[in-house]
């Protein structure tokens, strides 16, 4: 019984040791540890201020491109504020040469496989082999 005792004395001190130091070092973390972040957290705002100032100074800048390319819309023929990717879409290649009023037979590729590079090469759009589901349609059975 005597051994039990002091087995049961020796672990109360122990423990209380320990309460003694956990609580100490819970007041360490809690009411010091933000005093070492305290260095960081100023580097942080002191980032994030000075990057919006320089996205602020882009986005200045991209005021006046916003409104030149507005205006280059009423300079220009055929410009559409909605953009004419969806029209595109189904249009063929020689449908899209004809409409831009270039001559459908006649595309001039620069550096043709000649040899020579100089000479540039003329190639019907039919010989391409594109178009007839879109711009980029699909062959079929033609390839």
């Amino acid at each position: 019984l005597r051994r039990n005792e002091q087995k049961l004395l020796t672990s109360r001190q122990d423990y209380d040791k320990f309460v003694s130091d956990l609580c100490g070092y819970m007041e360490e973390v809690m009411d010091r540890g933000w005093k070492d972040l305290h260095p960081m957290l100023v580097k942080l705002s002191q980032f994030d201020a000075t990057l919006s100032t320089e996205e602020a100074n882009c986005c200045k800048a991209m005021y006046g491109v916003t409104e030149k390319l507005k205006e280059m819309s009423t300079r220009h023929v055929n410009v559409k504020a909605g953009g004419r990717l969806k029209e595109l879409e189904t249009w063929s290649l020689s449908s899209v040469v004809q409409a831009s009023g270039e001559a459908a037979g006649s595309l001039t590729i620069e550096g043709s496989g000649s040899g020579d590079g100089d000479l540039p090469q003329s190639v019907n759009p039919e010989t391409l082999q594109v178009g007839g589901g879109g711009l980029f349609g699909n062959l079929g059975s033609s390839r």
